[in-house]
């Protein structure tokens, strides 16, 4: 078994994107090393490298330099699977987001989630561990998932104060600034997402108290 993976569901949007643009999407996943049956078997586990080396690919294979942005917008909370239902077992915003940063790592051992508060900012921090190379344009995927799951899991508008990155910009600042609706810092400190701290006051809307000890036990076995 591979130690860095990805659930099948990280490649959700690639289909859509190639479909869009008339791309082969077979051919970009044979070229990096992937069966093309994955996009059918969203429990299958994807390497991490090549997972990211078929981002890099299609960004530059198919002339979408913003690809990492594109995906975000097909990736929402379910498609970390078992781990979006701890978000049913927290009172609020914060607790939730907390957990899902504990148990990410049955959606993904190679990827890692924080969450830090200071005055009136949250910061919700990304990043890839081992980090092969090129990992852009999938960070910038999974940065832009994270906004998406902040705003599900609170069932509420979150507005950014800023975005960072720890790559280069590649051209595509406008289009990130845009998607954001915020100023997108480049050659940073961190891959994060700072916004204002009450957004994690939001209290969970609806908890499933009579699955917690399902949805416990199976994450615990997962891990």
């Amino acid at each position: 078994m591979q130690r860095y993976f990805n659930r099948a569901t990280s490649l959700n949007g690639f289909s859509e994107i190639a479909a869009e643009l008339g791309a082969d999407l077979v051919t970009a996943l044979k070229t990096v090393g992937l069966e093309p049956i994955l996009l059918s078997r969203p429990e299958e586990k994807v390497p991490f490298d090549r997972l990211c080396a078929l981002f890099e690919y299609c960004a530059g294979a198919w002339s979408l330099p913003d690809l990492g942005l594109r995906l975000a917008r097909y990736q929402h909370l379910e498609i970390l699977g078992p781990v979006a239902l701890v978000t049913r077992m927290e009172p609020d915003l914060r607790s939730a987001i907390k957990a899902i940063t504990e148990n990410l790592i049955v959606h993904t051992t190679a990827t890692v989630a924080a969450l830090s508060e200071a005055d009136d900012v949250a910061v919700l921090t990304l990043d890839a561990y081992p980090a092969p190379a090129g990992t852009r344009q999938y960070m910038m995927t999974s940065v832009g998932v994270a906004w998406n799951v902040l705003e599900q899991a609170g069932n509420a508008r979150i507005e950014l104060i800023e975005v960072t990155f720890r790559s280069t910009e590649g051209g595509i600042r406008g289009a990130a600034q845009a998607h954001f609706n915020c100023p997108v810092r480049y050659n940073a400190e961190k891959n994060a997402l700072y916004f204002a701290r009450s957004a994690l006051d939001r209290p969970i809307e609806r908890t499933d108290a009579a699955y917690h000890a399902i949805i416990r036990r199976y994450l615990s076995t997962s891990k």
